[in-house]
């Protein structure tokens, strides 16, 4: 048993660290794939950005709970409306706006003294 393992020290060692090695690294992918563990972020944007759609997302990732949205069509400010939405949610805003072609279309949402800014030009 003794010169097996002198013998096969440094295999038997080479194979302990690299499995010890995939199991931490395992461990560490899992934890960066988890868009919620340790992350603070928060974004906006289009249901589907080449269509005439307005339709929008909020997707939080942070501890901020409170959001407010306006829309704007050209620099007037046509809706306004706030949203609550926890840690992990995903959530949709339809938005309907008449008379479009040609005009830039802006959704300014803010939360918590960051603010995030989405548009579309639809050209027919």
């Amino acid at each position: 048993m003794n010169y097996f393992i002198k013998k096969n020290i440094i295999p038997i060692f080479l194979a302990i660290f690299m499995l010890s090695s995939f199991a931490y690294l395992s461990w560490t992918e899992k934890q960066q794939q988890d868009l919620d563990y340790g992350k603070d972020w928060w974004s906006a944007y289009f249901e589907n950005p080449k269509n005439d759609s307005f339709d929008f997302f909020i997707e939080n990732h942070s501890e901020i709970k409170n959001f407010h949205w306006e829309v704007y069509v050209e620099k007037n400010k046509t809706y306004e409306s706030d949203a609550q939405l926890s840690k992990g949610e995903i959530k949709k805003f339809p938005i309907t706006v008449s008379d479009i072609k040609d005009k830039r279309i802006t959704i300014k949402i803010s939360g918590n003294n960051e603010i995030r800014e989405i548009y579309k030009i639809i050209s027919q």
